[in-house]
C-alpha cells in the first residue's frame, strides 16, 4: 500500500497556546484568526465574475474579496470589510524577473508583511505533491502552500509539515444558489490566519500561470 499524502490527513491542532504561526506580528489580519478548539469552513467560488462574498457562521456576508486581473504588475487581490474598507491585499510585485512573485500587504497603506513565491524545500516537493508556493512572513514564520499530483487539494502546512488548511473539492454540498460543483471548501484549522490562507489561494487559483 502507498504511503498516504500529508494532505489526506486531518488538520493538525497547534502544539501550543503560542499556536504554530507565533505571535500577533505574524497576523496579517488578527481579528481573521481562527479561535482555538475550532476550524473556518468556507465555500470558495471556482470561477468568481470579479469579486465575491466571505460569510459568517450565521450566514451573513461580512468580507468581500476583489480580482483585479490586468497587467503582470497591476494584479491583485483585495480583502475589503462589508463597507468597502480595505484589510489586506495580495499583490504582483513590480521591477521583477520572476514570474508570478507577490506581496502580501496590511490594510489600505500598503504595510509589507509577507512575501510569496513558487518554490519550497525537497520534502515538499517531491513526487507527492506539485506546485509548491511559499510564503514567508517579515517576521520569518513560514507556510508551504501545495497542490497535490493528479488533484485539485491544495494543502497549507508549516515547518514541520502539520498540515493547516486544505481546499478541496466538496461534492456533498452545494452553493447557496444550489449551483452544485460550481465551489470548492476551504477548511482552516485553529489560530491560522484566515486571511492569509484565504489571499493566497485566490491569488495562486486565479493570478498565476499554474
Amino acid at each position: 500500500m502507498e504511503p498516504r499524502s500529508a494532505l489526506d490527513l486531518p488538520i493538525s491542532p497547534p502544539k501550543s497556546s503560542q499556536s504554530m504561526i507565533g505571535k500577533a506580528d505574524d497576523f496579517l489580519c488578527p481579528d481573521l484568526v481562527v479561535p482555538s478548539n475550532r476550524e473556518h469552513k468556507f465555500r470558495v467560488p471556482i470561477n468568481p465574475d470579479g469579486f465575491f462574498h466571505v460569510p459568517n457562521i450565521e450566514g451573513n456576508n461580512v468580507l468581500r474579496v476583489e480580482l483585479q486581473i490586468g497587467t503582470r504588475e497591476r494584479r491583485c487581490v483585495v480583502l475589503k470589510t462589508s463597507d468597502g474598507s480595505v484589510l489586506a491585499q495580495c499583490v504582483a510585485t513590480r521591477g521583477t524577473a520572476r514570474i508570478d512573485e507577490f506581496l502580501l500587504l496590511r490594510g489600505s497603506s500598503g504595510e509589507y508583511f509577507a512575501k510569496l513565491a513558487q518554490g519550497g524545500p525537497d520534502q515538499l516537493t517531491r513526487s507527492s505533491h506539485e506546485a509548491t508556493w511559499i510564503v514567508q512572513t517579515r517576521a520569518g514564520t513560514v507556510w508551504f502552500f501545495c497542490r497535490q499530483v493528479d488533484s485539485s487539494v491544495m494543502g497549507v502546512m508549516d515547518k514541520l509539515g502539520n498540515v493547516i488548511a486544505i481546499l478541496r473539492q466538496d461534492e456533498q454540498t452545494e452553493d447557496q444558489n444550489n449551483h452544485a460543483g460550481e465551489s470548492v471548501l476551504l477548511q482552516v484549522g485553529p489560530q491560522m490566519d484566515f486571511s492569509v490562507v484565504l489571499l493566497v489561494l485566490v491569488a495562486i487559483r486565479h493570478l498565476t500561470r499554474l
